[in-house]
């Protein structure tokens, strides 16, 4: 809800139109060494293997070509959720989350923490089997992971402080993802923003979880951890979480989740819009 600061704003900008002619909560969550703006604008900058697709989406393109770059990717969109732009921002981001130097990874794991392939294997390789070891001994402590919990190690030698592993479900054969697999999806994404929370990092880096080797369709997978990062944003407003990446280093889930940032702000958008009226409408303003 506006407050009457912002109400009245609002009430001008429409009175100077007119003139012109006019929830999935928090699960558990696991530290593996203890066992061991609104602007309403997406600000763009295209860049190679995405351009065509950033453009062909017809989102506003207001370039800031360094920003955020510094978590080791190409930014392709960024928004703030909150009008007042408090709590973390949104970012797409094209780069290898092996390389990115955020507070924190996230890693689409499995239940049973055994990095063998995909992201997680990736993640192994590059930071040592320090990684694989604490895992291992997580899971020898504590048994297998639910799907949608999390569990942080450190991050051996990669160039971020921690990587959060997350259960995402795995979808296998069936032709479309059921109503529960998009909730172990949700729960996974905010418990692992909500982990990001908790270790007090600036900012931390999430994949499309399960939309690899598990099956989940990159649309449909890119709209439910967007809408799930808008939410956390919504209700964190005070974290010391400040840049939220969901990235990718293959164009087609980057692409993804530029369209899904796209159509939650679209959401978002309309959503304030209806909220101005109803309130206008209870003030009994008239054209």
């Amino acid at each position: 809800m506006w407050g009457w600061q912002s109400l009245g704003r609002g009430i001008s900008r429409m009175a100077s139109t007119s003139t012109a002619g006019a929830k999935g909560g928090p699960g558990a969550v696991t530290k593996a060494s203890d066992a061991m703006k609104v602007d309403e604008k997406l600000r763009i900058s295209p860049k190679e293997g995405l351009e065509k697709a950033v453009r062909d989406l017809k989102i506003n393109k207001s370039v800031d070509d360094g920003a955020a770059e510094d978590l080791g990717g190409k930014v392709l969109c960024r928004w703030n959720p909150n009008r007042d732009s408090a709590g973390p921002e949104l970012l797409v981001m094209q780069g290898d989350l092996t390389a990115c130097k955020s507070g924190a990874i996230v890693n689409a794991a499995n239940t049973r923490l055994m990095h063998g392939g995909g992201l997680a294997g990736a993640i192994v390789r590059k930071g040592g089997e320090s990684i694989q070891t604490e895992s291992s001994a997580w899971i020898k402590h504590h048994g297998k992971m639910a799907v949608g919990d999390v569990v942080t190690t450190a991050a051996g030698k990669l160039p971020c402080k921690h990587v959060i592993h997350a259960a995402g479900p795995n979808v296998g054969h069936l032709a479309s993802p059921t109503a529960e697999h998009a909730a172990e999806l949700r729960r996974a994404v905010w418990n692992a923003l909500a982990e990001a929370d908790k270790l007090r990092v600036a900012s931390v880096a999430i994949p499309g979880i399960s939309t690899g080797i598990f099956g989940y369709p990159r649309d449909l997978g890119a709209q439910e951890i967007v809408q799930e990062a808008v939410r956390f944003c919504a209700e964190h407003r005070s974290t010391r979480l400040r840049r939220i990446a969901m990235m990718n280093i293959d164009d087609p889930t980057v692409s993804s989740f530029v369209k899904a940032l796209q159509e939650a702000q679209k959401r978002k958008s309309t959503a304030e819009k209806e909220d101005i009226s109803d309130q206008l409408a209870g003030l009994n303003i008239r054209d």
